[in-house]
């Protein structure tokens, strides 16, 4: 599925998006944090962006930023459900996974994974769906439009993907 080829603003939290907006689908920004690689102990960008249609928030998208040895990839869990309330409300939430790389052409290629295998279990994250049966199910559309859109329309998530150098920790000494 190609990336959308709008371009986002920062407005506080919110992006702002063109026109050809995906569909009506809308993001805001939230919380980012480095950490560390839990695999080889590298910085990762983690950043959580909602997911709104007109007023409503349909996912919550938590994505993660990685660079190994050169290797730039993005991990993201699109977490679908309603959103208001509390977590005991959350009985509707599935996540769907998707890993985000480019080829060796420089071209980004997008692969459906096992949803949230390294997430906790929990109501926000509901049932995780295994990519056998999420390739055949009937959200996987919504899926895509999220992913892509959060890809090409997060900046740093776009930069990350098109070489920006990965942002590292800073150490201050006393």
């Amino acid at each position: 599925m190609p990336l959308g080829l709008g371009r986002a603003q920062s407005v506080g939290h919110a992006v702002a998006m063109n026109e050809d907006s995906h569909d009506g689908l809308t993001l805001e920004v939230g919380d980012r944090k480095i950490q560390s690689c839990p695999h080889c102990g590298n910085p990762r960008v983690m950043i959580w962006t909602a997911v709104f249609d007109g007023d409503i928030q349909v996912a919550l998208d938590h994505a993660f930023l990685y660079d190994h040895d050169g290797d730039r990839e993005v991990f993201q869990d699109v977490i679908l459900g309603s959103w208001a309330g509390r977590e005991s409300d959350w009985t509707d939430h599935v996540t769907f996974s998707t890993h985000t790389r480019l080829d060796d052409n420089r071209e980004v290629g997008t692969m459906l994974v096992d949803g949230g295998s390294v997430a906790p279990d929990g109501p926000m994250y509901g049932r995780k769906i295994t990519r056998a049966d999420g390739l055949h199910d009937d959200r996987l559309p919504l899926v895509w439009r999220i992913t892509d859109l959060v890809l090409a329309e997060v900046h740093e998530v776009h930069a990350h993907l098109n070489g920006a150098p990965m942002p590292r920790r800073r150490w201050f000494h006393r």
